[in-house]
Formats: structure tokens, C-alpha cells, sequence
């Protein structure tokens, strides 16, 4: 049994020092963006953003999809583009009133 340590490792440190500077740079760029544009606007593209950095590094760094069959990469690009078209429609159509008008409310006006 080997026990290799991964702090001796330069990549540990080097992987560790890129993740603090992602955070703070998201964070910093996330505040921006919400003090310049609507909520409803910075989210999505935030959520949509992530899920596409996480896919790709899934796809680089682990090499997930060298293992994957056909299927699973076809499932996991319609669940992606099920979220960009989802979080897309969202978008869109947020102002949109969907309801059956009631007698009431006909009377009212």
C-alpha cells in the first residue's frame, strides 16, 4: 500500500490557488452584475454559465465522457439544453398572465 501524499504534489497547490482566485473573481463579477442589472436577468445567465463550466470540466479535467456510452452523452446533452431552454423560457416569459378568467374578475372590470 502506497501513501502518497497530495500536498508534496506542485498541481495540488497550483489547482488550489486557481480555484481561490476563480471564487473571489466570481464573487466580485456576481456583485457587479447585480448592482448593475435586474436579479431576474443575472441569475440565469449565472446558472446557465456554471452548469456549462461545470460540463466542460467534467469533460477536461476528469475525462468523464471517455467512459460514457453513447446514450449517457446523448442524456446528458438534452438534460443540459433542457435547462438552457427552461431557464431561457423563464426569462421570457415571466411577465406573461396565464389564467382562465373567473366571473369575478369579469365583473370587476
Amino acid at each position: 500500500v502506497y501513501d502518497i501524499s497530495v500536498l508534496s504534489h506542485p498541481l495540488t497547490w497550483i489547482l488550489l490557488l486557481t480555484l481561490i482566485v476563480s471564487i473571489v473573481t466570481q464573487v466580485n463579477y456576481l456583485n457587479k452584475s447585480l448592482d448593475t442589472f435586474n436579479t431576474l436577468l443575472v441569475y440565469p445567465i449565472y446558472y446557465v454559465l456554471f452548469t456549462s463550466v461545470v460540463l466542460s470540466t467534467s469533460i477536461i479535467l476528469f475525462q468523464e465522457w471517455s467512459n460514457m456510452s453513447a446514450v449517457d452523452i446523448v442524456t446528458t446533452l438534452g438534460s443540459f439544453l433542457v435547462i438552457v431552454v427552461g431557464v431561457a423560457m423563464l426569462h421570457l416569459f415571466r411577465e406573461l398572465q396565464v389564467g382562465i378568467p373567473s366571473p369575478i374578475t369579469s365583473l370587476l372590470r
